[in-house]
């Protein structure tokens, strides 16, 4: 489930950095505080993707089975018996999975951010000198 979260934020993220940077491409007149702005939105879609809260799977549950009832008769009480058979069919609800102990993609990603992230900060304080 990590993993799909992490897909998924990942490819919308890029998604999000492409489309800014073709715009910033085409619209240079933009000043640096406006871009700098996007740029951190950006930033920010990327990590809020990763929230734990961001996707929780809801699942959806089974109404009660319905009461089959005579033509026109409503004067003895009917109850449902075992051996009716629902309505609608429903699709088999997948029970959570348990989170998996050690993925080594994740620590493929998490290298990639760290060497990013400690360039940007070389980077950085090289700029303010």
């Amino acid at each position: 489930m990590f993993l799909e979260t992490l897909r998924e934020a990942s490819l919308q993220g890029g998604v999000a950095i492409l489309v800014l940077y073709v715009a910033l491409k085409a619209i240079p007149s933009l000043s640096p505080k406006v871009r700098v702005w996007l740029w951190r939105l950006v930033f920010l879609k990327l990590a809020w993707g990763l929230l734990p809260f961001a996707s929780i799977p809801l699942h959806v549950l089974r109404p009660p089975a319905p009461i089959e009832v005579a033509d026109d008769s409503y004067s003895a009480p009917v109850v449902p018996s075992a051996d009716l058979a629902p309505a609608v069919a429903f699709a088999a609800v997948e029970p959570p999975r348990q989170p998996e102990s050690f993925n080594p993609w994740f620590l493929i990603w998490l290298t990639g951010v760290g060497l990013v992230g400690g360039r940007a900060l070389l980077r950085a304080r090289s700029f303010g000198r």
